[in-house]
Parts: structure tokens; sequence; C-alpha cells
């Protein structure tokens, strides 16, 4: 890079960049192409070496490769260079990430899980009329 290290790195929100693809391409002007991937990935992106119709941005630098930029006009990438890759960090909210998603989505399903067969569960105590047999409490066993 002919300026490298002559910008200040961005600072973004947690996970900023989370569920977005980049594939970065040519000589960037002020930091190493793996600088860039890891504050992507620092970020919450991801970083492929190849743009396909899931990359989400092509990051240019000078003397990018001629098939990426074809391949990000076939597919419409939205292609951008350092500063505007710097102020995308900036400017975009935090983001869960998609694990913390996950795990809360299972525990959601659980809860509703454990909800459902409490119902059901009541349903066959109080022996309300669809469920399965009344469970008998002691004192109805010891009258019998």
């Amino acid at each position: 890079p002919k300026n490298l290290g002559s910008k200040e790195l961005p600072e973004g929100a947690a996970n900023c960049l989370e569920g977005l693809t980049f594939v970065i391409s040519g000589v960037l002007d002020s930091i190493e192409r793996d600088q860039a991937a890891d504050l992507i990935k620092k970020h919450g992106g991801k970083v492929t070496s190849a743009v396909s119709k899931r990359t989400s941005f092509l990051v240019k630098g000078e003397g990018v490769g001629a098939k990426k930029l074809e391949m990000a006009e076939k597919f419409k990438t939205k292609q951008i260079d350092e500063d505007e890759l710097f102020e995308l960090i900036r400017s975009k909210p935090a983001k869960k990430s998609t694990y913390d998603v996950k795990v809360e989505k299972e525990a959601a399903q659980e809860s509703r899980k454990i909800k459902t067969d409490v119902f059901k569960t009541e349903k066959v105590v109080k022996g309300e009329p669809g469920s399965s047999k009344p469970v008998k409490s002691a004192e109805n066993v010891k009258n019998e």
C-alpha cells in the first residue's frame, strides 16, 4: 500500500458486519489485504476469495482483478474502496452474532415445549375431556 498506516482503523459496533460477505482485491490504500480481512472478521463479517451471488461487497484496491470485477458486475455486487469499507464499519449498528441468535431461538423453542408439556400434564391431572386418563390421587386410590 502506498499510504501504509496513514489512516486510523475504524472502530465499529459489535458484529456490525454480521451476515455480510466480502471479497478483497487489489492493493488497498493504507492497509494490507490481510489486515482488511481481519478488520472485517473482527466486526462479524465473512471474507471469501471469489465473488459469488452471495458476496455483499467487493473491496477494490489498485490493480483489482479483472475476473473479480466481471463477476461483481454479473452478480450486481456492490463495489467499495477502503474508505467506504471504513465508513461502513463506523456507521452500521451493532447486531447479535449468528451464534447468539441461534442460542436464543433454541431456548425459546425449549421454553415453548416445556409450557406445552406442563399444559398437557395439567389437563391430564384435572381429568379434562380430550386428555388421557386422569391421574388418581392417593386419596382416591385409598377410597376404592
